[in-house]
């Protein structure tokens, strides 16, 4: 039993490491680990680009933001602040609770978005272009089965 257990310890370190240097391999070459830029070339934060792509849905307050971007309040205010200084957004009154206030995006931080969309749009068809037609819902899945177990683990 006891090269059975350490065979199996073993075989899962190496599924770990080549879990490791797949993730790793994927965040370097689709550029997740630069601050400055979106893998798609947009000059922003991921999560600047995720915040405007999701305002274009409508008004929503600080705290819907923190929850669908995954990030602590105080994140999303200080990106809400660099948001704002560019003029890509803007507070206003919450229509029905007048002692919150929702974020908006301008006109300039609608035209951000939608660049931010379009320039995703061509990446990842790019992206899906240099895949096997055959296995793409298989990398699509297998995206969905990992971001899963992330939220789980």
């Amino acid at each position: 039993m006891a090269v059975t257990s350490e065979r199996t310890r073993s075989d899962a370190s190496e599924e770990v490491a080549e879990l490791c240097e797949a993730l790793f391999g994927f965040v370097r070459a689709f550029g997740l680990h630069r601050t400055d830029e979106t893998p798609c070339g947009v000059p922003m934060s991921v999560s600047e680009a995720q915040a405007l792509t999701f305002l274009l849905d409508g008004a929503a307050a600080p705290s819907q933001l923190a929850g669908r971007l995954a990030l602590a309040r105080s994140t999303v205010s200080r990106l809400l602040e660099r948001l704002d200084a560019q003029g890509w957004v803007a507070r206003q009154p919450d229509p029905v609770d007048g002692r919150s206030s929702q974020i908006v995006l301008s006109d300039a931080g609608r035209q951000m978005a939608e660049r931010v969309l379009s320039a995703r749009h061509l990446r990842l068809s790019r992206l899906l272009a240099n895949i096997d037609e055959s296995d793409r819902a298989d990398v699509v899945r297998s995206l969905g089965l990992l971001a899963e177990a992330a939220h789980v683990g």
